[in-house]
């Protein structure tokens, strides 16, 4: 491979047309053959592709010091609880409605967050 592949989400977007289909067929051999590609026309500015990274990389650095203050195997289980965050900010933030299941799942993940607390 001598270049990145590149994929654009609008012609992916638009099922009807020759230039949608083969999109799709190049989506899928891509994914086959290499993996990885670059996504173009996604509608995703880059003042928010920047902050998203600014973002993760202070995520990162919390990680790094929470192991290095405490158990690697404490901090690797609690971190591993992301998805209430992610549940607790779509409620918050999107006015999602939580099901069954994710509370259920909620309740077990404070559970255990209580267990390694003691």
């Amino acid at each position: 491979m001598d270049t990145l592949p590149i994929i654009s989400l609008e012609k992916l977007k638009d099922l009807s047309s020759p230039s949608g289909n083969e999109e799709h067929k190049r989506l899928y051999d891509t994914c086959l053959e290499h993996g990885f590609f670059y996504l173009k026309d996604h509608g995703i500015s880059l003042e928010l592709v920047q902050k998203t990274i600014m973002l993760n990389f202070l995520g990162v650095l919390c990680y790094i010091q929470a192991v290095s203050k405490g158990s690697v195997g404490l901090v690797a289980t609690l971190s591993a609880l992301y998805p209430l965050v992610v549940i607790i900010l779509a409620v918050v933030v999107l006015q999602e409605t939580v099901t069954v299941k994710q509370a259920i799942g909620m309740g077990l993940a404070l559970a255990a967050i209580a267990c390694f607390a003691t």
